[in-house]
């Protein structure tokens, strides 16, 4: 696969100089160039509870295009796939609640390891300066639907499926949570929000082909022109099987089979759907399945 980057090491500066170029609403935060985006409105905001996100780069528009108002307040890009440092969550914090009487700030995170790690340290030294700040991790991945039990030894037991992964509903969590909070809700009540909307989104991802690391430029797996991963984690992460390539109105009665059950046990009867592409396939593609909602009862059409 070829890519039209510069340097690999300068592929998310340039990224988020682009991403502020083209939308005058975002700007950098002074002194964390290419590592934190905030809303260039922030000054002049109502000083209502404030929503910051992050992760690894790689997966855009998510999360620098979810800043503004009623959504994200600041995001904070670590490298490709790797999580932002806990001093550059830490600034963006600041940022964006910039004293003590400031009504607080929530962070959306996605459930991946370096993420829970270092965003939840920059909350805990937050808090000792005074700040009000709370933390939702999101783990909408119905792929594994069992947590991981820890061993004896404090371990995990590899035979156990791992913890749900943060996936693109984190994006419902975003918006529900940013609405709240624009209402002028409290902290809490804007946590309560995003912790209801996070326990009730389910999500399936399904990988088609691999993708390339600018800084390895190797693919990060190899997958047989005729098969499909479902399951896989949005950074190439093992999936729960590989089957057989189907047609799109198969594959969405396969995806939705796994989804719908989740939902008839929270006791919903209405939601909203998101298609996500991945970065991977073209609009055409998306849409080729969306119109599938049939699948309640795991037929397979193929």
């Amino acid at each position: 696969m070829r890519k039209a980057i510069n340097a690999p090491d300068d592929v998310v500066r340039e990224m988020s100089d682009g991403i502020a170029l083209a939308h005058p609403s975002i700007c950098h935060l002074a002194g964390y160039e290419g590592h934190v985006l905030v809303r260039a409105d922030l000054a002049a905001a109502a000083p209502t509870v404030a929503l910051v996100s992050g992760g690894g780069s790689g997966h855009e528009p998510a999360h620098a295009g979810y800043i503004g108002r009623g959504m994200l307040s600041a995001v904070v890009l670590g490298a490709v796939f790797t999580s932002p440092s806990v001093d550059h969550i830490l600034a963006a914090i600041h940022a964006v609640c910039p004293s003590h009487d400031h009504p607080g700030v929530l962070l959306v995170v996605k459930n991946y390891t370096g993420d829970r790690l270092n965003f939840g340290l920059a909350m805990k030294m937050a808090r000792m300066a005074g700040l009000r700040v709370a933390m939702v991790v999101v783990g909408d991945d119905v792929s594994f639907e069992t947590h991981r039990s820890a061993s004896a030894d404090g371990g995990l037991d590899d035979a156990q499926p791992p913890p749900a992964r943060g996936l693109a509903g984190t994006i419902f969590v975003h918006k529900l949570a940013g609405a709240a909070a624009e209402r002028g809700a409290s902290l809490d009540e804007v946590a309560d929000i995003a912790s209801d909307a996070a326990a009730r989104t389910r999500t399936i991802g399904v990988g088609l082909g691999h993708c390339i690391v600018p800084s390895s430029g190797k693919p990060s797996f190899d997958l047989p022109a005729n098969e499909m991963e479902m399951g896989l984690g949005i950074h190439g992460e093992k999936g729960i099987a590989r089957e057989a390539l189907v047609p799109a109105d198969a594959l969405a009665s396969r995806m939705l089979s796994r989804l719908l059950p989740g939902c008839a046990e929270a006791h919903q009867d209405a939601g909203n759907e998101k298609a996500n592409d991945t970065g991977g396939d073209s609009g055409g593609d998306s849409g080729s399945g969306s119109g599938r909602n049939d699948g309640a009862d795991g037929d397979d059409d193929s």
